[in-house]
């Protein structure tokens, strides 16, 4: 089903039938594709980080700002969108965003090694 796909990669399960996809959760990290964020948030975190060319990390980073102000980052199931793919993929800046992630946020202990291997992954 290509509607779970994004959410069985991002959940990091092969299975795009796995019960807990039917389950609303707290997770790490959603994809800006399917990021929904109060306004004041987003601002009072200072938005994406501009460190990040766009198109990768700079939704995980922003997720991960987010828990570390206290702030839950949930997985709702029943919310259905339609994502354009493609805007930003063959991005030449992946590999940089990626460094990125991995010295503020893995190499710091920050976040599980694990979690920069899903959203490498999911793309």
């Amino acid at each position: 089903d290509a509607r779970c796909q994004p959410t069985h990669r991002c959940l990091g399960w092969k299975d795009a039938h796995h019960p807990a996809i039917s389950e609303t959760r707290d997770v790490e990290w959603t994809t800006g594709a399917a990021l929904a964020i109060r306004s004041s948030l987003f601002y009072a975190l200072g938005g994406f980080d501009e460190v990040y060319q766009r198109g990768y990390f700079e939704d995980v980073d922003l997720c991960l700002r987010a828990r570390a102000s206290g702030w839950l980052v949930r997985y709702a199931p029943t919310v259905r969108l339609v994502h354009t793919v493609g805007a930003s993929g063959g991005s030449p800046h992946f590999a940089a965003n990626a460094r990125t992630f991995r010295r503020r946020w893995v190499e710091t202990g920050k976040v599980k090694p694990a979690l920069t291997s899903v959203r490498e992954r999911f793309w």
